[in-house]
């Protein structure tokens, strides 16, 4: 495992180390909602579209919350061990 301090060094380059893995999450998630998008309107028709684009914003809302919940259960049980 490669261990890389982030209150050393250029600030820019570790905010941007630190940050990859996220931003590469947010884009892979979109390149599935354009997929979606694409699959749903083509075959399916309108409607199946528009609820398609409705749950976007609920979908992205439940996986950043899942994402906090077991980023605090994780930090708590390294605290407590």
């Amino acid at each position: 495992m490669i261990n890389h301090d982030l209150t050393e060094g250029n600030v820019t380059k570790s905010l941007l180390y630190f940050a990859a893995p996220m931003i590469l999450g947010n884009l892979l998630q979109q390149c599935y909602n354009i997929a979606d998008t694409w699959v749903v309107g083509k075959f399916v028709g309108a409607q199946a579209l528009a609820a398609v684009g409705s749950s976007y914003a609920l979908m992205t809302f439940l996986f950043s919350a899942d994402r906090i919940v077991h980023g605090r259960r994780r930090s708590f049980f390294l605290l407590y061990r």
